[in-house]
């Protein structure tokens, strides 16, 4: 598979081709027809879902709803044989919804028909409704784990896409040390802005298939700058990539010794130390990545 093809799918997927991160890099000449292997291609594709995906994906809700009623049909096929109920009458229910109905119906018969108050009678019947509270119980707490393991399986999918867009953006950049991989740029990269980020009190996040910049405190609220605008992700990765001498500039020279930079964003928490230059701050980046591999 070529390149652009690969690239234009995945960005299909989250339902963002326009992306200007995704255009530059496909605009380039360089990759037009650079090609992938397919079986690698397919896999990362079929591997990855947006979110919406993931929620109309029937073997994901087949998967979720299967784990949540497993555990009422054992409960109710108990119930039907410690009482000796027909189990006949639950053969042509196939679900567990259907079964549980049958259930209830069979015990409010059971109920009204008012035997001899014998006590037999009397037992069976406390049996049977403690029975029912505790099904009524295995269900809800059933279907509350349900909703928790839908809702990690929706933040897994959120973290991939957001990943994906902030990872394409780094992609699109020209970086000023040419020796170092892209892939060990990107990392660095990744590092001073995640720093800066927490410095000033900011996320990221993915609004729309758009990077957008807000508060950590409240992300219905906008970042802003010191003159209370607010800041594009865009605008803020250039900022501190630019400041961090890290990426290409047309004068080389300019690249070489470079002098920390002010934050211009929001004033810095005094009591965060900070680098004594952008030298020394690299490697320590470079060492803290290197220490991060050994645990991979």
């Amino acid at each position: 598979m070529k390149v652009p093809d690969f690239i234009n799918e995945l960005a299909d997927k989250i339902g963002n081709k326009n992306h200007k991160g995704v255009i530059d890099f496909l605009s380039r000449s360089d990759i037009q027809n650079m090609d992938l292997d397919d079986d690698f291609c397919k896999l990362v594709t079929s591997g990855l879902m947006s979110l919406e995906g993931a929620k109309n994906h029937a073997a994901v809700k087949a998967h979720h709803k299967a784990l949540a009623l497993n555990g009422v049909d054992s409960e109710i096929a108990n119930a039907i044989s410690k009482f000796g109920l027909d189990a006949s009458l639950f053969e042509s229910e196939k679900d567990t919804y259907g079964k549980l109905r049958v259930f209830m119906d069979k015990l409010k018969e059971m109920m009204e028909k008012k035997p001899e108050q014998s006590d037999e009678w009397k037992k069976k019947y406390d049996d049977l409704r403690k029975d029912k509270i505790e099904l009524d119980s295995k269900l809800a707490d059933t279907i509350e784990k349900s909703k928790s393991e839908k809702a990690a399986v929706e933040e897994m999918y959120s973290g991939q896409v957001l990943n994906f867009l902030k990872s394409n953006h780094l992609k699109s950049l020209q970086y000023a040390d040419k020796e170092r991989s892209l892939d060990v740029n990107m990392k660095l990269a990744q590092i001073m802005i995640d720093e800066t980020l927490t410095q000033n009190g900011a996320r990221v996040i993915n609004r729309d298939g758009q990077l957008k910049l807000v508060r950590t405190s409240d992300e219905t609220l906008d970042f802003l700058n010191e003159s209370h605008k607010a800041v594009t992700y865009e605008d803020f990765v250039k900022k501190v990539l630019a400041d961090n001498k890290i990426l290409s500039v047309s004068d080389p020279s300019k690249v070489n010794n470079p002098q920390p930079q002010p934050n211009q964003f929001f004033p810095i928490n005094q009591n965060v130390p900070q680098p004594a230059n952008n030298a020394s701050y690299l490697k320590a980046c470079e060492e803290a990545m290197a220490n991060m591999n050994q645990f991979n």
